[in-house]
């Protein structure tokens, strides 16, 4: 059987495809197709694969799993960002829970990744990721969002917690960058934060990222290194 070692936007190109077949043969045959037939039956017709035998669950898992995670710092990507939270929102409107959203970036990442490059740039986004999985609980899901701008998904989490767990991260992101040098240079590194909290005025997917994403713009515009709750 064929190893397929895709690249993020490939394993997302195909596992939406995927769906897709698997939607549609369900409506020709009446009845819900597995998503491992689906899988089979779509990698045979674009000719992934050659003379499968089995059915490959590896190979299943492995778009599955390319397609959610950003391939640079393991975490979830943009497009699982989106379908979490619209998980998210939902469960809050039904169940009358409260989710918020962290938005966060390196503050003055653009001018450090023109100084050092890319590659250091990379390590600095990394790094990042690691010191926000060491702060979430098991639930929380953290995200690239794209560039140097990262997200989590806080479910159960109200305005003021929200608050809290965005003022730790900022403060653990400035101590470790305080005691790690860079290449040999102490470059002090922050982020900025911006919170928003699921309400009956920010129920949507694109209205909590457009919460978050302007407090994130706010704290940054006022210098940086600082937390900024939506209203």
């Amino acid at each position: 059987m064929a190893n397929l070692d895709l690249p993020e936007h490939e394993a997302e190109r195909h596992w939406g495809a995927i769906t897709q077949h698997r939607q549609n043969l369900s409506g020709l045959i009446g009845r819900d197709i597995s998503q491992e037939v689906a899988t089979l039956d779509y990698l045979l017709n674009i000719k992934l694969l050659t003379k499968p035998t089995v059915i490959e669950s590896v190979t299943l898992a492995q778009i599955e799993r390319n397609a959610m995670l950003d391939g640079l710092t393991g975490l979830f990507n943009r497009r699982f960002l989106e379908s979490a939270l619209g998980r998210e929102a939902e469960r809050s409107r039904r169940h009358g829970v409260t989710s918020s959203l962290l938005m966060l970036d390196l503050d003055g990442f653009k001018s450090l990744n023109d100084r050092f490059g890319h590659g250091t740039g990379d390590r600095l986004l990394q790094t990042l990721g690691e010191l926000i999985l060491q702060l979430l609980r098991v639930i929380d899901l953290p995200c690239r969002y794209g560039g140097d701008e990262f997200a989590v998904v806080l479910p159960d989490t109200d305005r003021t917690n929200a608050c809290l767990t965005a003022e730790r991260l900022r403060a653990n992101v400035g101590r470790y960058f305080h005691r790690q040098p860079v290449r040999g240079s102490r470059l002090e590194l922050t982020v900025s934060v911006g919170v928003a909290t699921y309400s009956e005025g920010c129920a949507t997917v694109a209205a909590l990222v457009e919460a978050a994403d302007h407090a994130l713009y706010l704290a940054k515009g006022a210098g940086g290194n600082r937390v900024v709750a939506a209203p």
